[in-house]
């Protein structure tokens, strides 16, 4: 029986139309005609392919971040916290997305600019269409840097008699006349609380932290006070063995690196503790 079978041409863009070669193979045996329609789509270049091939291959929209009237050394600083530097090439880009982005944009380089000393900036944002997506260009005056006008660093408490602690308490790199820089204060306070609890001030703390900034006035006062605590001291060191003892007495001791029975080097308990995890393994 001859079946009779309406000609029909795929709508595909980019794929050849294969309605004869169907309706013959269907004549001649209908249920393999199936398998070589599949096989003609599989082997058709699809409409990307052929893009691609010619080399116009559509570009993927991006955004571009644009910062003009900054100086260079303060670019890093405004692009690392910008959510748009982020997103630029975020898959889900569009127009709802891009401003969303420019309105957080100038709180995001103002707080930036704030943390390098400039807190009398000023921000002006716009969006420009762009082939193939968008342009954000952010207009920024930094304005006077604010300069320091005063610095008071105190310690309290036993840690004012130990040198070290006391020396590196003079060292804070924030001083009258410079500029007012937040980075290397939040280091300082660091360095110099993990340097307390190195000297056995295992209960340091800051008493106050603060700069107070007086942005009219372009100046700024720095804070900053600890109180050491009292410190910890080793006592006598007994090592104890579960089970039976493997290791003499005297060979244990030949690991310990903290001599006598007092130290208030709390890294020298650290050092030891690792001798024993490495010696162990």
């Amino acid at each position: 029986m001859r079946r009779q079978y309406t000609s029909m041409c795929l709508a595909l863009r980019g794929t050849p139309c294969v309605s004869s070669f169907f309706r013959a193979t269907m004549l001649v045996a209908p249920k393999l005609a199936w398998l070589t329609f599949l096989l003609a789509l599989a082997g058709a270049p699809s409409a990307g392919a052929q893009t691609e091939a010619d080399g116009t291959m559509e570009e993927k929209p991006a955004l571009e971040v644009v910062l003009q009237g900054l100086p260079e050394y303060l670019r890093p600083g405004v692009r690392a916290v910008l959510s748009a530097e982020r997103q630029k090439d975020s898959a889900y880009l569009d127009d709802l997305l891009v401003d969303h982005l420019a309105r957080r944009a100038e709180g995001e380089a103002l707080e930036a600019l704030q943390a390098s000393g400039f807190y009398r900036a000023e921000v002006a944002v716009e969006v420009q269409d762009a082939e193939p997506g968008w342009r954000m260009v952010l207009r920024i005056t930094p304005g006077p840097v604010v300069l320091i006008r005063d610095v008071r660093v105190e310690l309290a408490g036993p840690g004012k008699e130990d040198r070290r602690l006391a020396a590196r308490a003079k060292r804070l790199p924030l001083v009258p006349n410079g500029p007012l820089v937040h980075a290397p204060y939040e280091d300082f306070k660091d360095d110099w609380l993990k340097l307390a609890r190195e000297r056995g001030y295992l209960d340091a703390r800051f008493t106050r932290h603060e700069i107070l900034v007086d942005p009219e006035a372009g100046t700024a006062d720095v804070f900053l006070a600890m109180d050491s605590g009292e410190p910890y001291a080793f006592g006598r060191t007994t090592f104890t063995q579960e089970g039976e003892q493997r290791f003499r007495p005297d060979l244990l001791e030949g690991y310990r690196t903290w001599k006598g029975d007092l130290s208030t080097d709390y890294t020298m308990l650290e050092a030891g503790l690792d001798r024993f995890v490495h010696w162990q393994k």
